[in-house]
């Protein structure tokens, strides 16, 4: 498999997307690669079936608005014992037809206070892993046709990023 396919937003373009969990030290546990019109659901219950991520209480995951939905929320909290916190979203709104009702707005979910401090505290470490992901040239941008060597990079810019962030756990905890 290639995991090269068509763009969401672009469809004349062709890209890989690359899903990553990490901690709140921005340490990543685990990566996955597909094509880059999977969605980022099912790409997400796939980097979370990658063994080396122990979990073995319920724990809290934050998550950008492409993580929405009751039933995933629920399906990641079953199979995982994974609580997922991602900003709500509104749904309905005017609908293209014009009819003579109102469109019905709602929520997607609603977050508890603890939830919404959460991820109001830990949103900006979520971008900073994308961040630091896309500071990596040949992960950024696939200039290999091979998605074995685009993994081999990103295995190398997981470990890199490994190092710098566990050298800064060490100076901080030093001083």
């Amino acid at each position: 498999q290639d995991a090269k396919g068509y763009h969401h937003k672009e469809k004349s373009k062709v890209g890989t997307s690359v899903s990553i969990v990490s901690d709140l030290n921005r340490i990543p546990l685990s990566t996955y690669a597909d094509a880059g019109n999977i969605d980022d659901r099912k790409m997400l219950s796939k980097t979370l079936e990658d063994p080396r991520i122990r979990i073995n209480c319920k724990k809290n995951m934050f998550a950008d608005k492409g993580y929405i939905g009751r039933e995933f929320k629920n399906t990641i909290d079953q199979t995982h014992q994974i609580n997922l916190i991602c900003p709500p979203k509104k749904v309905g709104g005017p609908s293209k037809k014009s009819t003579p009702e109102p469109a019905t707005i709602r929520m997607t979910h609603i977050l508890t206070e603890e939830e919404a401090i959460g991820l109001k505290n830990h949103r900006n470490k979520i971008e900073h892993v994308n961040q630091i992901f896309r500071n990596f040239r040949s992960v950024d941008i696939r200039y290999t046709k091979n998605i074995s060597t685009y993994l081999c990079y990103i295995s190398f810019a997981c470990v890199l990023t490994t190092i710098m962030k566990l050298k800064d756990v060490v100076v901080n905890s030093s001083s």
